[in-house]
């Protein structure tokens, strides 16, 4: 995408604040959502997903959207662009395939607060070279394998528990920093 003066939300490219005069005055409580992502209610919080599979760049999840926590991530599979994503603390749920060939992503840190990642969450990520657990995560369909995360990861963190996870490219191999 070409240069331009701004920030990048979500994915997509949005303008200063101080550019959109209307910013402070329209959302003085809440900014208005990233560029890119869908968010489906489940009850009192939210699902965040990415039907725009156009989205790239580092993707920065919200902790809250409209007065209510983003709770769990779905859909971000088939999104080659996306390089890196910001998960907040109030996600407790990554589900099954969500991030499912997403194959620009490199890295990814994993809060404590997810407690449960779904079966293929990370499947055919192959260039995921860089992963931080900082939690005890459980997969739900208990498939610890390739089937979910790239590689060996799923058998060395279950082994190794939190901490960063790092491998070579092209090697399917991953050990604990």
């Amino acid at each position: 995408p070409p240069q331009q003066s701004g920030m990048v939300v979500g994915g997509g490219y949005a303008p200063e604040p101080e550019s959109r005069p209307h910013y402070n005055r329209q959302y003085q409580h809440e900014p208005p959502p990233p560029v890119g992502l869908k968010f489906i209610a489940t009850g009192t919080t939210w699902r965040v997903e990415a039907p725009d599979k156009s989205i790239y760049g580092e993707v920065v999840i919200p902790a809250s959207h409209e007065g209510k926590s983003v709770s769990s991530i779905a859909n971000f599979n088939d999104c080659p662009g996306i390089t890196s994503v910001v998960i907040p603390n109030s996600v407790t749920a990554i589900n099954g395939g969500a991030f499912n060939r997403s194959t620009g992503l490199t890295g990814i840190v994993i809060p404590a607060s997810v407690a449960t990642i779904g079966g293929g969450a990370f499947a055919n990520c192959n260039n995921l070279y860089s992963v931080t657990f900082y939690g005890i995560s459980t997969v739900t369909n208990g498939n610890y394998d390739n089937s979910t995360f790239p590689g060996n990861l799923g058998k060395v963190y279950q082994a190794g528990g939190p901490g960063t996870y790092v491998r070579q490219p092209g090697n399917p191999n991953w050990t604990r920093r």
